[in-house]
């Protein structure tokens, strides 16, 4: 009986391991995507003052009737900073749970660089705290 429950709970978890994978990898390949045609915008010149507001202004004016874009700006609570003078990240959340889905740190051009939606514990709507960290291990290469 005990293997029948560990059997039936190592389903469950890859079925919910699976379904996220399939929900989210579509949407960090188009934000890592955007994030990319925002960055290449500025060329280098990121201003200062860079937050959401600038990163959708600048979608609509790239991409005004790009799928992605809505699906993003539909789906979840998008924000935006500049780190380090130079490196855009952008953060998803759910909008029903206010979870971090993923941040996306704009210099791996194949990936999101934090994908939260992958850990077992939800974490709050917040940018990582430790960027210089995240930029070290994925922005240094």
């Amino acid at each position: 009986m005990k293997r029948l429950l560990t059997v039936l709970l190592g389903i469950a978890l890859f079925g919910c391991v699976e379904g996220r994978v399939k929900k989210y990898t579509p949407v960090q390949e188009d934000l890592t995507s955007l994030t990319q045609k925002v960055e290449g915008y500025y060329n280098g010149n990121i201003p200062n003052n860079f937050s959401e507001v600038e990163y959708t202004r600048v979608l609509h004016e790239l991409c005004p009737n790009c799928e992605s874009v809505a699906n993003i700006l539909n789906n979840y609570t998008l924000k935006a900073r500049i780190v380090n003078h130079d490196v855009i990240t952008v953060m998803l959340c759910d909008k029903q749970t206010n979870n971090k889905v993923m941040e996306d740190f704009s210099c791996n051009n194949n990936k999101v660089e934090v994908r939260t939606w992958e850990k077992d514990k939800p974490e709050s709507c917040e940018f990582e705290s430790d960027w210089k960290g995240v930029i070290d291990t994925y922005c240094k290469q």
